[in-house]
Formats: C-alpha cells, sequence, structure tokens
C-alpha cells in the first residue's frame, strides 16, 4: 500500500438482483479524483488485474475490480448465462453501489475483451450512469469466423438445450496441432488450462448471446455518447484490431482516442509488459478529468 495515502483495500460481496454473490475488491483513496470499474474477460477473474490496484492509488484514482457471474469466485453457473444482461444488471447494481458511496464522483469503466463488449453493451444502454469508458481489445469480433450455419447451429442448440456445454479450450488445444491455427491459440490457452479460477467450458446460451451482442454492439456504435478509449494490440491473435478500428471509426462522440500498442498480443493490461498500456489508460483517465474540471 502506498506510504502516506489513507486507502480503503478490502474485499466483499454484492448480492445482485437475482441473489447471485458476487465478490469485488477495492482500491479506494481517501477523496479519489475518480473511480475506475473494470470488467474482466471471459476466462478471466479480478486476481489477474490486482497489480493495477498501486498504480491508480499511486495517481489518486480509486479502482473496483469484481468476478463476472461464473468467474473467478462469484457465484453462478460457470460459463453460462439466461441472457446477456444479466451481465448489465449486475454492473448497474455495482455502479450504483459506489454511486452511493462516492457521491458526485466520476465514475470510469474499462473492460477487457467480453468485458470491453459488456462496457460497450452497457453504455449503449445507461450512458448516462458513467462518465467515460476504455475499451481493451473489446470482443467485437474473433478472428477466427464463425460460418453462418455454425451460427444457426449454435442458435438451434441454445433454445433446444440452453445449459448443454463445451469446453473451448480444449478444441483450440487440439487445434493447436494444425499449423495454421497455432499461433492464433497458443500462449493464450496454455494461461487458461492452469488457473483453477476460471471455467473451461461455456453453454451454448452463452456462446450464441456472445455473437448476438457483438452484432447489436456493432449496429449500435452511434449510441455510445460517453468519452471513449479504445487500446488494441497490433499482435492480438483473437481480436482484429482492424475490427475495432471500424467500431471505433464509427463512434460520433467527439471525445474519442485510438490507441494500438507494436508488439502486443491480447493481455494488454495484465501481461509482462503492460505498464505503457496502463501508462496511457492513467493518462487519459486524467486528461478526462482536468477536463472536467476545466469545463
Amino acid at each position: 500500500m502506498s506510504v502516506g495515502v489513507s486507502v480503503e483495500n478490502y474485499e466483499d460481496r454484492l448480492c445482485t438482483w437475482d441473489g447471485v454473490h458476487l465478490r469485488y475488491r477495492t482500491w479506494l483513496p481517501h477523496r479519489p479524483r475518480a473511480v475506475a470499474v473494470l470488467v474482466h474477460g471471459a476466462g478471466e477473474h479480478l486476481g489477474l488485474y490486482e497489480h493495477l490496484g498501486e498504480r491508480f492509488i499511486r495517481d489518486g484514482f480509486g479502482l473496483v475490480l469484481y468476478d463476472l457471474r461464473g468467474f473467478g469466485c462469484s457465484e453462478g453457473r460457470c460459463g453460462h448465462v439466461t441472457h446477456f444482461h444479466e451481465y448489465l444488471n449486475d454492473l448497474d447494481q455495482l455502479i450504483h453501489v459506489f454511486r452511493k458511496k462516492l457521491g458526485n464522483r466520476h465514475i470510469y469503466l474499462i473492460g477487457h475483451s467480453l468485458g470491453g463488449l459488456i462496457v460497450a453493451r452497457y453504455v449503449q444502454h445507461r450512458s448516462d450512469h458513467v462518465d467515460g469508458i476504455v475499451l481493451s481489445a473489446p470482443a467485437l469480433g474473433l478472428r477466427i469466423h464463425v460460418p453462418i450455419f455454425a451460427k444457426r447451429l449454435i442458435s438451434i442448440i441454445s433454445r433446444v438445450a440452453p445449459s448443454f456445454s463445451v469446453n473451448p479450450y480444449g478444441l483450440m488445444k487440439k487445434a493447436q496441432r494444425i499449423p495454421r491455427l497455432k499461433s492464433i491459440v497458443g500462449e493464450y490457452v496454455q494461461t487458461k488450462l492452469v488457473d483453477p479460477l476460471i471455467p473451461l467450458k461455456y453453454s451454448f446460451r452463452w456462446i450464441q448471446q456472445l455473437l448476438v451482442q457483438t452484432e447489436e454492439a456493432l449496429q449500435n456504435v452511434a449510441s455510445i455518447s460517453v468519452p471513449t478509449l479504445c487500446i488494441c494490440g497490433q499482435n492480438d491473435n483473437l481480436i482484429p484490431a482492424d475490427m475495432v478500428r471500424l467500431f471505433f471509426d464509427s463512434l460520433t462522440v467527439k471525445e474519442k482516442e485510438w490507441l494500438l500498442l507494436p508488439n502486443f498480443g491480447h493481455r494488454i493490461l495484465h501481461s509482462e509488459q503492460s505498464a505503457s498500456a496502463v501508462d496511457a489508460l492513467i493518462d487519459w483517465l486524467q486528461r478526462q478529468e482536468q477536463a472536467a474540471f476545466q469545463g
């Protein structure tokens, strides 16, 4: 913990609107300049981002991390939702908890991969609840093309047997034997297989909802009305940066920034080289707060 700074650093549980208990952890200076809520990606948990807490505190910002339902130490069926809006409602409830606690402090959302899709969809529905967003390699399309017939099959199974699950990491591990796919699934898969807090199975309903919400996010770009920072890695083997760039270019909000990081892959905020990405994120937050103060 930073010397000379009074910080609330604690872990607690939030009981959601439908009775699911979510784990969250906070780093809150006594008088934070603003607070960021980070939404992690699929096959992740808040523990992968704890290193950000000290950095946020050092620059006067608060940070809230939480495990999505079905991930990490939160309750809920692993890798399953009945509807994507469960994620949005959970996030909305968490935001309201900290709005009440912090008063008029600005709240920003940071979303990585799946979390980026959740954040994008959240502000497309409820843009007045936050003051800006950061999308880190948001899941707005996969490098591996999903053909129409596969989407239809997934949709049918989702209706008939919504909780039926598959292990995509096991399939990707087998795909490593195919030279053309090896570079796409290599390091990413290995990190997932060794972490006990990461669910290895995902339901067909979860997959179907992910595909549907990705399309919805792309169709409703213009409804995002808050300052937005998009960060992508040039060497991302999962989420193509050019697809995210199309999304970014379609944003109508004036306060938008694009950052393409050379030599970065998908793990932008929690890899060994994440310091420069975090520096850019903090710099963006500082400039947002300075602009708000001057305004």
